[in-house]
Order: C-alpha cells, then structure tokens, then sequence
C-alpha cells in the first residue's frame, strides 16, 4: 500500500513477516521466555528457524514471485528495550547479529534529534554490513532504523514511571487464555495466551501457562482461570456454531488434561466474532455435551 490506497494487482509488493521473542537482561537465566529454558539465544534460534521455514513454504508454494522479508526482533521484558536483528544485504539474518537500543539509546540520549537519527541509521547499517547508503537494503534498514528510533519513547517511558526497570522481571500472567489470541487488553503480563485447535497440538506451551498461573494463583489458595477463546466469521453460515464447537471441545480436554485440579480449575469458553464484538458464553447444554456431540 502507499498513502492508504492499495497497489495495482500488477505491482510487485513485499511480504513481511515480523518474529519476536522475549528475554531478560537483568536475570538471563532464569527469566525470559519460559518456553525455552529462559535462553534468549534458545528462543532465537526457534523462532529464526520458523521464520526460515515460512519463507522457504511461500516460495515452494508461490514460485520466485512471490517476494518474502522477514525480521527478528528480540523484546527485554525488564524495561522494553528491543534487540533488531538486521538482515544482510542477501536477507539472511544471525542470532548473533543484532542492534541492541538499550546501548543505542545510551549512545544517542545526549544528541541532538538529528545526529541522533543518523546515529541510528548508521548502526543498523552497520549490523547489515552495508553503506548507510546503500540502494538495495534501504527499505529494509530504514523500517529496522524506524522500531529503533519509536522504541526509544517506549524506553524513556519505563524509565519515567518505573525507574528504568519494571519490578516484576519474570513471568506473572494472571490468566491462561487457550484457542484464538485475545489482544484487547494490553496490559503487561496480564495474560498467557496459548494459542491451539486442540490440546495435544499445544499441550507444551499450555502446560507451561498453567504451570506460571498456578504458581501465582495456588499459594493464595485462588483457582486457576483458563478462558477458551474461538472466533467465529459472522458471514459463513455455521461459522459461529462450529466455533461452538471447538470451544466446548477444548473446554473438556483441559479439564480431563487436569482433572487432579478439580475445582481448583475454572475454565470458561467463549466465542466471538471475527471483526470483533461482546465476548458470547458458550455452555455445554448448547452443542450437547462438552464434547460437542
């Protein structure tokens, strides 16, 4: 797209696929992305590798035409600093290879607005391996200079109300929420969303969820919340009930998964449109059983 207007069938356009993952500065070994022993290079590399492998599906299914990017971004969750891993002048990026704003705003918070922006673009040109001015990578290097350069405002937030750090360094989600993402909220640590069509599809990362709730929630003698989130497409006949479906399905499975639980376990399902809308509690007597049946 340009100027909100999007392009003519016939103009070749790029694909860009954006991976992030999370670590801790402040406690690298124990903090960080649960899900990968709380590695930050871990996580990269997994995520990297997902992001290889979607580019190298579309271009087997697509043929060379179809144009593909892809970056990794790296999120400290201590005080919201990015690392971008900035592709070379052939795309490839590195694990290793990456422009970190905690010391770039460190290098450029005394500089004036200008110099501190060329700053900037001659980091990430830098990290890429090319000229600052260099034709070919200038889209790509100049949307990597644009995160970096925003991320400083985020930066200079958590160092206003939250003394550079926030308190809580690790993991205090107080919900799992299982099925379709559910983004209204953005609140930090507020939820851990697993996202699945089925328990045995996703049963690592739910069990990891479940595990980070209930060490919170246990100790204060409280339940451990799940909601069961589907959306459904309003304009296809049988969408919203199929998600029904789905939802209640989910339901069963996570209470069989952690029947020991018992009514230490609550877990509701809900649907939604697609587009968006009120949150539609679903029960099991709807579809017949929580099976669906």
């Amino acid at each position: 797209m340009a100027g909100g207007a999007s392009n003519a069938a016939d103009e070749q356009t790029t694909y860009l696929k954006i991976g992030v993952y999370h670590f801790s500065s402040g406690d690298p070994q124990h903090e960080g992305c649960a899900a990968h022993g709380h590695s930050a290079t871990r996580a990269a590399e997994a995520l990297l590798a997902r992001l290889n492998g979607f580019a190298t599906a579309v271009a087997r299914s697509y043929g060379g035409g179809a144009r593909i990017s892809t970056l990794l971004v790296g999120v400290d969750t201590d005080n919201d600093a990015i690392r971008v891993h900035v592709p070379d002048a052939s795309g490839t990026m590195s694990v290793d290879r990456f422009v970190d704003n905690a010391l770039l705003y460190e290098q450029t918070r005394n500089l004036e607005r200008a110099v501190a922006k060329e700053t900037i673009r001659e980091a990430v040109a830098a990290c890429a391996g090319v000229a600052a001015d260099d034709v070919a990578s200038e889209g790509m290097r100049w949307f990597c200079g644009y995160l970096l350069k925003n991320n400083i405002g985020q930066i200079d937030a958590v160092r206003l109300w939250h003394g550079g750090s926030y308190a809580d360094r690790g993991h205090t989600e107080r919900i799992v929420i299982v099925g379709d993402a559910l983004d209204d909220v953005q609140l930090r640590n507020l939820a851990f969303q697993a996202q699945m069509e089925t328990v045995e599809e996703g049963s690592g990362d739910l069990d990891i969820g479940m595990r980070i709730v209930r060490g919170l929630h246990e100790p204060r003698g409280l339940a451990v919340p799940v909601l069961v989130h589907m959306r459904y497409d309003a304009r296809v006949p049988g969408s919203r009930e199929r998600a029904r479906v789905r939802a209640l399905r989910l339901r069963g499975a996570i209470h069989a998964r952690y029947a020991p639980l018992g009514a230490k376990l609550h877990v509701h399902a809900v649907v939604r449109p697609g587009d968006g809308g009120p949150l539609e509690p679903v029960e099991p007597n709807v579809a017949g059983s929580e099976n669906g049946s």
